[in-house]
Order: C-alpha cells, then sequence, then structure tokens
C-alpha cells in the first residue's frame, strides 16, 4: 500500500476564476504543479490567518474609540516667513517686485 494521498479537481471551462486557476498552474511544468499548488494552498492559509489576526488588531484598538464626538481641530500655528510671503506677494501685485 502507498503512503501518498490523492486529490483531484475538475476546472470548468466556462467559469473565469477555473481558467485562470487552469491557466497558471498549467504553465508550470508537468513534475513541478504538484509543489507550486501546495506552495499556493499554504501562502494563501498563512494570508487568511495574519488577515484575521489584523483585524482582530483593529477591532480591539478601534473598540475604545468614540466616534461620536469630533475630533479637536487645531489652530494652525503661526510662521514667521508668512508676514514675508505676504509682503513679497503683495509687491509682485502692485509691481514693486520684479522677478
Amino acid at each position: 500500500m502507498t503512503d501518498r494521498q490523492r486529490f483531484s479537481a475538475v476546472f470548468r471551462p466556462g467559469d473565469t476564476r477555473h481558467q485562470k486557476a487552469w491557466a497558471i498552474l498549467t504553465a508550470y511544468p508537468p513534475r513541478q504543479r504538484m509543489n507550486v499548488l501546495c506552495d499556493m494552498i499554504c501562502q494563501y492559509d498563512e494570508r487568511q490567518k495574519l488577515m484575521d489576526d489584523f483585524r482582530q488588531v483593529l477591532r480591539e484598538e478601534l473598540n475604545g474609540m468614540d466616534f461620536r464626538e469630533p475630533l479637536p481641530k487645531k489652530e494652525p500655528e503661526a510662521n514667521a516667513n508668512d508676514d514675508d510671503i505676504l509682503k513679497f506677494l503683495t509687491g509682485l501685485q502692485s509691481g514693486d517686485v520684479v522677478i
């Protein structure tokens, strides 16, 4: 008796996802397809677990936040260069400054 486990798949040509999956799988040489398929399944599972963990962390972080009250508005800080810029622009408009 063999220690192999078998898997069978039927790709429907009318289903675009099946067509895409078949095209990806058949792009690999026949003797490498099982390894590629195993890698794809494992990577998909790892990605799903990572996304689940990310969603859980996001839920925990957002759980304590209150979205009903708006955030306090910050007053813009005065820039020392603002007056110089305004004087320059005013001078351009009046023709006192030439570039």
